[in-house]
């Protein structure tokens, strides 16, 4: 009995994986998937738009680890690495042209996800409150 709930699990995980490393034939490496690209200001709003799009699209997993890269050797590694470029490619259409050449060589989707909430994500909060505090206290000078 155990055996075969071990079994359905990994026979699950198994379809899983299949159905994250199948494209669709609308899906290129031009796709932008969000209508606002992102830039310094919009992070929160934008990775949720990214989130949501990566979801319909089957491929939330590379971003959160859940679709991890298998050893080159391993024969779903070219499978995987396809995909993972598609998806990589996916955010950067997304990302702003100031922006997208910072981050233009990390190597894999999950890597390039977690640069981008370490730059942008919510460990700015404090600074950016700072910033607009101090824009707030300038005043302007009165000319002559």
């Amino acid at each position: 009995m155990e055996s075969d709930n071990v079994s359905e699990v990994r026979d699950a995980a198994d379809q899983y994986i299949n159905e994250a490393l199948k494209l669709q034939n609308s899906d290129n490496p031009g796709l932008s998937l969000v209508s606002v690209p992102l830039n310094c200001m919009n992070y929160l709003t934008w990775s949720r738009s990214m989130v949501i799009a990566l979801c319909a699209k089957d491929k939330l997993g590379f971003i959160t680890g859940k679709v991890e890269k298998p050893p080159d050797n391993f024969n779903l590694f070219e499978k995987w690495r396809r995909v993972d470029c598609m998806v990589i490619s996916w955010i950067l259409n997304s990302i702003s042209k100031e922006l997208v050449e910072y981050f233009i060589y990390t190597p894999s989707a999950k890597d390039l996800w977690n640069e981008l909430e370490q730059r942008f994500g919510v460990n700015n909060g404090p600074l950016l409150y700072n910033i607009k505090r101090e824009i707030a206290s300038f005043t302007q000078g009165v000319c002559h």
